[in-house]
């Protein structure tokens, strides 16, 4: 294996990355955008004060009463009522949306890399129609140098892809409750989830004839990921799907490391062992199937 060549194809991947507008909106813009997004509308509530005066239809009755009763016989009641009219001060404060929108900083990073499967997918997909894999196959590069160049690049994309995020979170008023090693730990969670999408991209781009067929049988991959392991709240039977999903596993990591748990908590722990599994499965799955099946 050639390490000058892996590196001038990372390089190259880098370069395409930039080059290629879609790529570069679903890799980088789309998350930066969505991050504002939900930044500004969270502290909107946030940083609202508001006093509202409301003076009720049925007015209170205050009432004060003397009841004179013996085991005999029963002695009638004297009641003296008397109505206050009240004014209701309603103080709104935003702690529950700031408290919300932490919560939901962690989905937003695994959020953002379930899109690395399609463009994994268009890319690869592309290559092939152009025939750019053929003329590869021409060259002294192997297949450990092609797929490597690709994870790495992919792996490096995801970790540009947590920094922008985490930068513009904090500018709208994320504060995560860790130190620097939990921040480290979080993008490096970040990079090993970025594997299982490359693999699944791989087998996407192993199943479709088209870049445009590959976008399309992505969201097959995409959609379960996006709505049972990020930011979409789970109900009982939505989180048992969600427990077989890596996207889960990854955002349950962040939050709790973001959240102020101890690094070596046993769910970090057991939830970075399942990512690391699962990822290094799908991506192996995938470059063998797209080695055998999907460079014609």
């Amino acid at each position: 294996m050639n390490l000058q060549r892996i590196r001038v194809l990372i390089i190259m991947q880098l370069k395409k990355l930039i080059r290629e507008p879609a790529i570069l909106f679903m890799i980088l813009i789309f998350p930066a955008v969505l991050t504002l997004t939900f930044g500004i509308s969270f502290p909107s509530i946030i940083n609202t004060l508001s006093f509202g005066f409301s003076f009720p239809d049925a007015v209170p009755t205050l009432t004060l009463g003397i009841t004179f009763a013996t085991s005999i016989r029963e002695i009638p009641t004297l009641t003296l009522g008397i109505s206050i009219p009240t004014e209701v001060i309603t103080l709104t404060f935003g702690t529950e949306a700031a408290a919300d929108f932490n919560a939901m900083v962690p989905g937003l990073f695994v959020f953002a890399s379930i899109f690395m499967i399609m463009t994994v997918a268009m890319s690869f997909s592309t290559d092939r129609q152009e025939g750019l894999l053929k003329r590869l196959n021409t060259t002294p590069m192997t297949s450990g140098e092609f797929m490597g160049s690709h994870v790495i690049s992919k792996m490096l994309t995801a970790i540009l892809q947590t920094i922008i995020i985490f930068i513009l979170a904090l500018l709208v008023g994320f504060r995560p409750d860790t130190e620097i090693s939990g921040i480290l730990l979080a993008f490096g969670i970040m990079a090993l989830f970025s594997l299982s999408s490359v693999g699944l991209g791989l087998i996407t781009a192993t199943i479709s004839k088209t870049p445009e067929t590959a976008v399309g049988i992505s969201f097959v991959f995409i959609i379960p990921q996006m709505f049972f392991g990020t930011i979409i709240p789970l109900s009982e039977s939505t989180g048992l799907i969600a427990q077989i999903l890596p996207s889960f596993y990854a955002t349950d990591a962040l939050k709790s490391i973001f959240g102020g748990a101890l690094l070596t908590n046993v769910n970090i722990l057991l939830d970075l062992t399942f990512i690391a599994i699962v990822s290094v499965v799908i991506i192996i799955v995938g470059i063998q199937l797209f080695e055998k099946y999907g460079k014609a």
